[in-house]
C-alpha cells in the first residue's frame, strides 16, 4: 500500500493536479500491481503522522501486510506507538472552514472554495496547546523523558518550536523545526518529520538527548507524534 501526504501536487513541475492520485502515480512508477491499495490523504503539517497512524491501523487490522507512507514538497532503532489527537473544544469548531456556495456558485463556481479562518493569534495558541497536550500524554503514556527527548516539530508559526518548548517546560533548542533542505528555501510542510530525522541521522542527536519525539500539528486542528530511538541508543 501507498499513502502520499503531500500537499502541494505538482505535475511535470508546473501543474497542480488531483487525480490521477500521487499515490497511484507514485506506484505505477515502482511497476507495482494495479491491485496494490494507494490513496492520497490531506492534513496538512499533520498529514505524514497522520498516514503512518492509518497505515499501522491497517497492518494490524489484517487489511495490508505492509506499505509505503510519502510525503515531498516544493518548497515555497524504530518507530514507537503514533498518537493523533484532534480539538477538544467544547464547541468542536474548527479553526479553517472551506466550502462551496452552491446557492450562488454560477458557472466557475465549482472553481472556488470559500475559506474562513480563525485570526492568526488565535490558531496558532490553539495548535501549541493542542501540540503540548498530545506530547505530555504521550511522554507520560509511554515513559518517555522528555529531557532526553529531541523534539522534531512542523513549523505551524515561525516562533512554534519556541513556543512549543516554553509550554513543555523545556530548555531553548529542544523543540526544532526544520526548515527546508538545501538552498531551496521554503518551507517543508508535511516532509518536515522526515527532514528533521535525516538532519538528526546526518548531525547526530545533541549532548544529553538518545531519542526523537516527531510532533506535528496544523489542519482541524489536530496534533500527532510519535517517538523514535535510533539504533545503538
Amino acid at each position: 500500500m501507498i499513502v502520499n501526504t503531500s500537499i502541494t501536487r505538482f505535475k511535470d513541475g508546473s501543474r497542480f493536479c488531483f487525480e490521477p492520485s500521487f499515490a497511484r502515480q507514485l506506484a505505477g512508477e515502482l511497476g507495482l500491481r494495479a491491485t496494490a491499495v494507494t490513496f492520497d490523504l490531506s492534513n496538512a503539517c499533520a498529514g505524514m503522522l497522520t498516514g503512518v497512524y492509518l497505515l499501522d491501523r491497517m497492518i494490524r487490522a489484517g487489511i495490508v501486510r505492509n506499505g509505503m507512507v510519502v510525503s515531498g514538497e516544493q518548497p515555497g532503532a524504530g518507530f514507537g506507538p503514533v498518537a493523533v489527537r484532534g480539538t477538544d473544544d467544547a464547541d468542536g469548531s474548527a479553526g479553517t472552514r472551506g466550502y462551496l456556495e452552491t446557492a450562488g456558485m454560477g458557472a466557475e463556481g465549482r472553481c472556488r472554495i470559500t475559506v474562513e479562518r480563525q485570526p492568526e493569534a488565535v490558531r496558532v495558541e490553539r495548535l501549541v496547546a493542542l501540540a503540548a497536550d498530545t506530547v505530555g500524554d504521550y511522554a507520560r503514556d509511554h515513559g518517555l523523558s522528555l529531557d532526553r527527548t529531541l523534539v522534531l516539530c512542523t513549523r505551524a508559526a515561525p516562533d512554534f518550536a519556541d513556543r512549543l518548548a516554553g509550554r513543555l517546560g523545556l530548555v531553548p533548542g529542544s523543540v526544532r523545526a526544520p526548515g527546508a533542505p538545501g538552498t531551496a528555501g521554503g518551507e517543508p510542510l508535511t516532509a518536515a518529520p522526515v527532514v528533521g530525522y535525516l538532519n538528526a541521522l546526518e548531525r547526530g542527536l545533541p549532548p544529553g538527548k538518545d531519542q526523537l519525539l516527531l510532533v506535528t500539528a496544523g489542519a482541524g486542528p489536530s496534533a500527532a507524534c510519535a517517538g523514535y530511538r535510533p539504533r545503538g541508543r
